[in-house]
């Protein structure tokens, strides 16, 4: 007789199979690129506190709650330590200028970019002391709710947890809305395009070789995009419609690897700028008329993978401040963590 565990798994298994049809997106067409619209980093001022003579990158990985709650406890601690620059105290956590995230660690991040300083008084609450992955567990993993999504296709299991994410957390807030708080940090949420293995970054940037206007994008379907386990839950489908906004392929796409000796960073340049060459082609017969997403940790579980490429591909981290319009950088921190682990590289 088989044991109740080998019916879940054959549940689960099935589900997972289950055909994928997109869904209608809540994503706008953009009529024309314009690098002065959008949620990009050259669209966000720094604070009243925010200097660029400290260029802050925080990156927070995976791993449900605790990932959740190793990126609230670095903000918090960020935000109870002062220093003194440029003749006046600050406090660290203002001087955060971009902020990348993947799966668990994306519900922090997202909060933190849509409601600041609230952030250390209602995360805990609303996210980390609720358990929200006990939530997800009864819904999605324990019997009686797998015996619930039979029939039901992965896409119908994503629409619902990105609507329990904005019942719980986020609320309807777009990125038009992240946009409209005009102030650092930069909020990078990281899926991966099933399609290619590669990491797909939630701006405008990335967004405008597809003709999509991000800004229409819930936040809360960034974050289930990210955190999407796949099996678990289906992909979220992005509709392409490049072609239709007079997209031109930057500088770093035509070009890629602008230093031949260094052949680690040409091979990332190549093969970033054949990802987003793939977005160009939206035919159905030949191109990619639909864009897949699924959980970002499945090509990069610690969210530093899709910013030191985004920064090779494009000459190294000096070309990308410069084109970024940051200038008289003294101090630069990247920094990284993993549940109990915490990298730095300084530059």
């Amino acid at each position: 007789m088989r044991k109740p565990w080998h019916w879940c798994c054959l549940v689960v298994l099935l589900s997972g199979c289950a055909t994928v049809v997109p869904p209608p997106e809540p994503v706008g067409v953009l009529a024309s690129v314009n690098p002065r619209y959008g949620y990009r980093f050259s669209n966000l001022p720094k604070g009243p506190d925010n200097s660029d003579g400290i260029f802050m990158v925080l990156a927070f990985s995976g791993g449900g709650n605790r990932s959740a709650a190793l990126a609230y406890g670095v903000l918090d601690k960020l935000r109870e330590t002062t220093i003194q620059w440029e003749g006046r105290p600050r406090r660290l956590v203002d001087e955060v200028d971009v902020i990348n995230s993947v799966s668990g660690g994306s519900y922090a991040a997202a909060y933190y970019g849509l409601f600041g300083d609230a952030f250390f008084t209602d995360f805990p609450g609303h996210f980390l002391n609720a358990d929200f992955q006990t939530e997800l567990w009864d819904h999605y993993v324990s019997m009686k709710g797998l015996s619930q999504l039979v029939g039901l296709s992965s896409n119908d299991r994503v629409d619902k947890l990105s609507h329990m994410i904005e019942r719980r957390l986020l609320g309807k807030k777009t990125y038009a809305d992240l946009l409209a708080r005009q102030q650092r940090p930069l909020i990078v949420i990281h899926a991966t395009d099933l399609n290619r293995g590669a990491d797909f970054q939630f701006t405008q940037d990335q967004f405008d070789p597809l003709c999509a206007d991000l800004s229409t994008v819930p936040v809360a379907r960034a974050v289930a995009a990210s955190s999407a386990v796949p099996i678990l839950f289906g992909p979220v489908a992005i509709k392409n419609n490049s072609g239709r906004c007079g997209y031109i392929r930057p500088r770093w796409i035509e070009q890629p690897g602008s230093e031949p000796q260094d052949h680690t960073r040409t091979q990332r340049a190549v093969r970033r700028a054949a990802d987003f060459d793939s977005y160009l082609d939206s035919s159905a017969a030949t191109g990619r008329p639909w864009i897949h997403l699924t959980d970002g940790g499945i090509s990069d579980n610690l969210g530093l993978r899709g910013p030191l490429e985004s920064s090779l591909a494009r000459g190294g981290l000096a070309p990308l401040l410069k084109r970024l319009g940051v200038n008289g950088v003294r101090k630069g921190s990247f920094c990284g963590g993993k549940r109990r682990s915490v990298a730095r590289q300084r530059h």
